[in-house]
């Protein structure tokens, strides 16, 4: 994931923050996991901050998934789609399993992105 551009790593941490956000609150084990990405891979201090940014202005996770999806359909992300929604996955279930609301982000993640 090394080779990515910042943009798409600063747009996937937006897609991250959709994920987490999307059943009402962003929880410590969801942070956790986003944390622990991060002091594992240089990478992702770009998307660490994308999250921070829209979490603390509170946005819409919906409408952010849309915008942010919209830079995914831009690229070609084939060869980082794995690392994607195991991220995704690893974020939804760190807080009591994944809900309805996470599962239907994630599945529209994989549906799009294999489209």
């Amino acid at each position: 994931m090394i080779q990515l551009q910042k943009e798409l790593i600063d747009t996937f941490g937006k897609i991250l923050y959709a994920v987490a956000k999307c059943d009402g609150e962003v929880q410590e084990e969801e942070l956790a996991i986003i944390h622990q990405v991060i002091d594992e891979n240089q990478w992702a201090q770009e998307l660490e901050l994308s999250f921070e940014v829209e979490r603390e202005m509170g946005t819409d996770p919906i409408e952010l998934f849309e915008e942010s999806m919209e830079v995914f359909d831009r690229h070609d992300v084939r060869v980082h789609y794995e690392q994607f929604l195991d991220l995704l996955e690893n974020v939804a279930e760190a807080h009591g399993g994944i809900v309805s609301q996470e599962r239907a982000l994630i599945d529209q993640f994989r549906k799009r992105l294999l489209g």
